[in-house]
C-alpha cells in the first residue's frame, strides 16, 4: 500500500506516513507551538496559526514553534497490517523497516 515515496495524511489522527527507500516513518502534524494542526506543502510542513514551519523530517524551519514535530512509533499487528501509536514518540529519524 505504500510505495516508495508515497504518503498519506490521516486527517483524523492528525499524522502522516511517508515511505521511503529506508522504510516507512510517522510525522505527528500536531505544531509544538500551541498544538495547531500543521498542513503539508510539498517537503514541508507549515502552521497556520502563527507561522512556524518545518522541513521534510518535522525540524524547525521559522518559529515560533520550539521543537521539532514529533516522530511516532509505527509497529506491525499479528495480522500483518501497521499500527502508529501516537502516544508513542520515538527519535527523529526512526523508521519501520520494511522486509521484502
Amino acid at each position: 500500500d505504500y510505495p516508495n515515496g508515497a504518503e498519506k495524511v490521516f486527517e483524523d489522527k492528525k499524522v502522516v506516513v511517508i515511505r521511503d527507500q529506508e522504510g516507512l516513518y510517522a510525522i505527528s502534524l500536531i505544531c509544538t507551538h500551541l498544538g495547531c494542526v500543521v498542513a503539508r506543502h510539498a517537503n514541508e510542513f507549515t502552521c497556520p496559526c502563527h507561522g512556524s514551519k518545518f522541513n521534510g523530517r518535522g525540524k524547525v524551519t521559522a518559529g515560533p514553534a520550539p521543537k521539532p514535530l514529533q516522530w511516532l512509533k509505527i509497529s506491525q499487528l499479528p495480522d500483518g497490517r501497521l499500527m502508529v501509536n501516537a502516544a508513542k514518540q520515538v527519535p527523529m529519524g526512526t523508521k519501520f523497516i520494511i522486509s521484502t
